[in-house]
């Protein structure tokens, strides 16, 4: 043993005892804890994972008998070295106990109780603890040279297209043939023969008589169907068919039958055009108590329930003649009530197929309805119909944005001069993605001589910008993953990306544009944090901006103004994409508030950390798994939002099954949280530092006409569906449901004018139902909108009207105007327009013509409702007031 341990120690043993310690079932391998265990160092008693030895191994297939924790096996090491090994056999113990197996048998003994024992004399024994179940591929032969006894405690059920049995059959049991109340058929060869007496439809073989029948060599017709049918069909013709009885004594009785077709869809002609069950149940039981066939005691019990285009009928009786009990169940509907005879729906016959494919049909249809209703609602719809709902908005979904970024072309000689072309085309590696070279003026390796990007001699590289062919975040490609030229290139040999694509984004999905609307209904006031973030993010996808109000940039307090911090995703937006935000903020800001808009400054976040991989994983891949997804997560944290540092280690876990453990986690060589405020934005530096591996009849005129008939009842539902989809929307509503829908929105304050065109009265909903407030564009609209006319406005604080030395534009020094001043905060000047009107026509005051020289005079009486709804000046100071910001004052004069 202390030999045994000094090998060990060693670094050298043969053949050693061990005992399992952990088994890792997807690649069947183990850890044994060798015996003895080094006594200087036990921990180095644990082998890494081993190999576990099977007699049968193949591709996908072989014998497998994974060993258990606390197992004793032996393991072998390939010369000698306690690196190399394998785990051979195992062994019993005192606590594995071996069964008492005969010499000779071959048991497979499983630890839930199943076994398979091949004894000495010939036999095999198969035991199961649970379920036992096979398939075969092909045929199942079974030969039993003895008898077979099956004993099954519960059923048997056995299925199969035909099953033929050779030899005399002995039931010693009821048989039941065929399913359903009418049974299947049987078939037999030879004779049958029935010891006791035979009923067939309720006749007795030994029993039964014929009447009717006169002397001679003919034969009787074929014995009448039971008693309890033709009681039950005198029942059926007396409620729905028979108009008229003439009784044994020729006295006629009158038409009181319960359904008749003249009263509607099997509605009972007593009772009118009301359900009333009741006293359709005492109609029924009045009328079948006339019947011979009905016992008078027990009373028979009538049920009677309404269905959908009718009633349906059950009645419970005893049969007077085959004092049996008796039931009898029907439906009057549509179809039975406008027949004049009983109607033939029964399996097979044609009208019950035109029924069942009518019927699908309208099944259909309500399948239109259904997804119509969908439509109607942002919560329901889905891909173009919810873009068309939004779209009655004026929201639009974002499209989705193309990955762009550097790949850096290069070559094996350097001696000649080589051009990379504008638009050359590269793809990664599998073919997946393809990219192509974009202008960029500003680099200076452009020649706008040659339409590329020049190579100069002696120059081994070069970096030029490339932009996907399709957008989506497919095309986000990792380092390295660019690396083929889809087209040759004279003077360069390869490509690649140095840094990742990030900013590829897919179209806006479902959800986000639901969201998005919600935000968007918000900003339609304007003026308002939430209007002004949403001017922001639909700038593009992924944007996240910051607002402080009532403080500048740098600290100190300043009422009236406000700032933007803005990441576009990058950490760094560039100026084109702040002026946008600019210009998008300042169309919804607050009348007289003034702002600015900033970028983030970008905080750099490091990351090292040790991370260990498990068995046959690769060590390099999975370090860039982690490398990517913890710089994901780094790079996903919005304005101010702080980094956790605990949390690096489970970004790291999450990664890959293949991690196994992290440490020495640091973040900026530290283990603290990074902190962030609203002007900082938290980017991934990079450094990851990973170590040690690891789905009728042809031609009938009948049938023809009345599938055409359903056919043009179904195309016009179908054309009325489309029709009832278009007046969902507002923008594809007409006539009175248009007007409906400004009902709806505004009640009676909007209405349609006299000859005005659904267009016209379209744009008038859309304008007033999406009208600015709070902007100085919210006083332009309202103002073009009501009189015609774009009105002067005038913001002392405002450099843009007032203007400065040295600009060309503004109303301030050396132009008309008025200077700026900052004693004015929250306070505008706007100058408004009367509209161009027709007034009074023809009309002079007292002692004044209105004709012409040498003309007739054309005077008329005056009336005030020549200038009914003409624009006041009330009106105009009236809209100002409706539209400016609260708290603000804005000084109106009207002119002409």
């Amino acid at each position: 043993m202390r030999a045994q341990a000094m090998l060990a120690k060693s670094g050298r043993a043969s053949v050693r005892i061990g005992i399992v310690s952990s088994y890792d079932h997807a690649n069947y391998c183990a850890k044994v804890r060798l015996q003895p265990e080094d006594p200087d160092n036990l921990s180095a008693s644990e082998t890494g994972w081993l190999p576990v030895v099977s007699p049968w191994v193949g591709n996908g297939w072989g014998m497998f008998a994974p060993v258990l924790p606390g197992d004793v096996v032996e393991v072998q090491f390939q010369e000698d070295h306690v690196e190399v090994g394998f785990v051979c056999q195992r062994f019993f113990n005192d606590q594995t106990r071996p069964l008492d197996v005969p010499s000779g048998e071959f048991w497979l003994v499983h630890k839930s109780g199943s076994f398979l024992k091949f004894k000495n004399d010939g036999s095999v024994e198969l035991h199961t603890a649970a379920e036992l179940n096979a398939t075969v591929g092909g045929n199942a032969n079974l030969t039993v040279a003895g008898n077979m006894t099956t004993n099954v405690s519960g059923n048997i059920s056995e299925t199969a297209p035909n099953i033929t049995l050779n030899g005399n059959i002995t039931l010693n049991g009821s048989v039941t043939q065929g399913n359903g109340s009418n049974g299947g058929d049987m078939k037999m060869q030879g004779p049958v023969i029935v010891v006791n007496d035979v009923t067939a439809g309720g006749k007795s073989l030994i029993d039964h008589v014929h009447s009717g029948v006169q002397a001679g060599g003919g034969n009787t017709g074929k014995p009448p169907v039971s008693g309890i049918e033709r009681g039950q069909q005198r029942i059926l013709r007396r409620l729905l068919t028979n108009p008229r009885e003439v009784l044994p004594d020729g006295m006629v009785l009158p038409p009181d039958y319960l359904f008749h077709p003249e009263y509607g869809a099997g509605l009972p002609r007593k009772v009118g055009d009301t359900l009333d069950m009741p006293k359709i149940r005492a109609l029924i039981r009045g009328q079948i108590m006339l019947e011979d066939s009905v016992a008078r005691m027990p009373e028979p019990e009538v049920i009677v329930k309404p269905i959908q285009g009718g009633v349906s009928c059950t009645i419970r009786y005893v049969d007077a003649v085959a004092k049996a009990p008796a039931v009898l169940s029907f439906n009057v509907t549509a179809i039975q009530g406008a027949a004049r005879g009983l109607v033939d729906l029964t399996v097979g016959s044609i009208l019950r197929a035109v029924v069942e494919a009518n019927a699908a049909v309208i099944f259909w249809l309500q399948g239109l309805i259904l997804q119509l209703l969908a439509t109607t609602r942002a919560a329901t719809s889905s891909g173009s119909d919810l873009d068309s709902w939004v779209a009655d908005f004026g929201l639009t979904r974002l499209p989705g944005v193309a990955a762009s970024g550097q790949v850096t072309f290069a070559r094996f000689t350097a001696t000649q001069q080589a051009v990379v072309p504008v638009g050359a085309t590269i793809q990664t590696g599998d073919g997946s993605q393809q990219f192509a070279v974009t202008l960029d003026t500003l680099n200076a390796a452009y020649s706008a001589t040659l339409g590329g990007y020049v190579l100069a001699a002696g120059v081994a590289s070069i970096s030029v910008p490339v932009q996907a062919s399709s957008v989506g975040a497919a095309a986000n490609a990792q380092i390295g993953q660019i690396d083929t030229l889809t087209q040759p290139i004279i003077g360069v040999d390869t490509v690649t990306n140095p840094a990742a694509f990030i900013n590829g984004a897919d179209k806006e999905t479902d959800a986000a544009l639901r969201t998005r609307f919600i935000a968007y209904v918000a900003s339609l006031s304007k003026a308002t944090q939430a209007a002004i973030l949403y001017a922001i993010t639909s700038l593009k996808q992924g944007v996240v901006s910051v607002l402080v109000e009532n403080q500048l940039y740098s600290g100190t307090a300043q009422n009236g103004y406000f700032y933007a911090v803005i990441d576009d995703g990058t950490g760094a937006p560039g100026a084109t994409f702040l002026s946008s935000a600019n210009n998008a903020i300042d169309a919804v800001r607050p009348f007289t508030v003034n702002f600015g808009v900033f970028a983030p400054v970008v905080v750099t976040a490091t990351v090292g950390m040790t991370i260990t991989t498990a068995s046959g994983y690769s060590h390099a891949a999975t370090a860039l798994l982690v490398k990517t997804a913890i710089q994901d997560y780094i790079n996903a944290l919005t304005l101010g939002q702080t980094l956790t540092y605990s949390r690096l280690a489970q970004v790291a876990y999450d990664a890959s099954p293949g991690v196994t453990n992290v440490t020495a986690v640091t973040l900026n060589s530290g283990t603290s949280d990074l902190m962030a405020t609203s002007q900082q934005a938290i980017k991934a530096g990079t450094r990851i530092k990973a170590l040690i591996p690891r789905w009728f009849g042809d031609d009938s005129k009948f049938i023809d006409g009345l599938l055409q008939g359903l056919a043009w009842a179904a195309s016009f539902i179908y054309s009325l569906w489309a029709y009832a989809k278009l007046q969902t929307r507002i923008l594809t509503a007409t006539d009175g449901w248009l007007d409906m829908i400004a009902a709806d929105f505004f009640g009676s304050s909007l209405m349609r004018a006299a000859n005005q065109s659904d267009a016209s009265f379209r744009a008038r909903i859309i304008i007033n139902m999406f009208r600015e407030r709070g902007t100085r564009n919210a006083i332009v609209k309202v103002l073009q909108d009501l009189t015609g006319w774009t009105p002067l406005i005038f913001e002392p604080m405002r450099p843009a009207d007032t203007g400065g030395y040295g600009q060309a534009q503004g109303l301030a020094y050396g132009r008309a105007g008025g200077y700026g001043s900052m004693l004015l905060p929250y306070q505008g000047f706007v100058t408004a327009f009367r509209p161009t009107g027709s007034g009074i026509p023809l009309a002079a005051g007292y002692g004044i013509s209105t004709g012409g020289y040498g003309q007739a005079s054309r005077a008329e009486y005056g009336s005030m409702d020549m200038i009914q709804g003409a624009v006041t000046d009330a009106d105009i100071y009236a809209a100002v007031d409706s539209v400016k910001p609260a708290g603000t004052i804005v000084w109106t004069r009207i002119s002409s």
